[in-house]
């Protein structure tokens, strides 16, 4: 991997950057996220995804790589297509959020890290909508959850009572699952890496 395969991203928290790929298909979320530790990497978060797919979109390219070149229109066009082109085949990557309705409230927990060969994560109470629907990214709050229902390009799902999230685009148009399977997997199921910081061993 090179530093012209990463994005830079930037939120509250600091940079960290995504890469422009997928990796890991057909293998199940806990199996992906096994392999993304051996590279000091991690499951993005909905709002990352979110949050690429609203600067591949802008207007104004602020997209930089890992070298902190700009990304040029051809190649964001390309990236863009893939996450949200409404075209075949059906392709999706996994999301770190997971939901748990527990005695009657929900939990989502997030930011999984392995540390010492064991996985821990942070957890928190939310209040999530019950609704499916369709919505624009905008329509997201800071936990990459749906405020309201109603228009948009983009079908969402609500959380399930033990489930996981994911965001994919097919023939039918683009959905982001926060209701999907955490045990499930398939081919067109991948996951991009997450790294909080750039890898010491990374090319140029």
């Amino acid at each position: 991997m090179r530093k012209s395969d990463l994005i830079q991203m930037e939120n509250k928290y600091g940079v960290y950057y995504l890469t422009k790929e997928k990796f890991f298909h057909g293998l199940k979320r806990r199996e992906q996220r096994d392999e993304l530790s051996k590279t000091q990497a991690v499951m993005p978060l909905i709002r990352d995804c979110a949050d690429l797919i609203l600067r591949l979109e802008a207007k104004e390219n602020l997209l930089h790589d890992g070298n902190g070149d700009l990304i040029g229109s051809t190649e964001r066009r390309y990236l863009l297509d893939e996450m949200i082109g409404k075209r075949s085949p059906w392709r999706a990557e996994n999301l770190d959020n997971e939901f748990h309705l527990v005695n009657g409230v929900w939990i989502m927990n997030y930011n999984f890290r392995k540390v010492n060969g064991a996985y821990k994560f942070e957890g928190k109470e939310i209040s999530p909508l019950s609704e499916n629907g369709y919505i624009t990214l905008n329509d997201l709050d800071k936990e990459g959850l749906a405020k309201k229902v109603g228009n948009g390009p983009i079908f969402y799902y609500h959380p399930g009572k033990d489930s996981s999230s994911w965001f994919g685009a097919g023939s039918g148009g683009a959905d982001l699952s926060c209701g999907g399977s955490p045990s499930g997997s398939g081919w067109a199921l991948a996951v991009r890496a997450k790294f909080l910081s750039l890898p010491e061993d990374i090319e140029k």
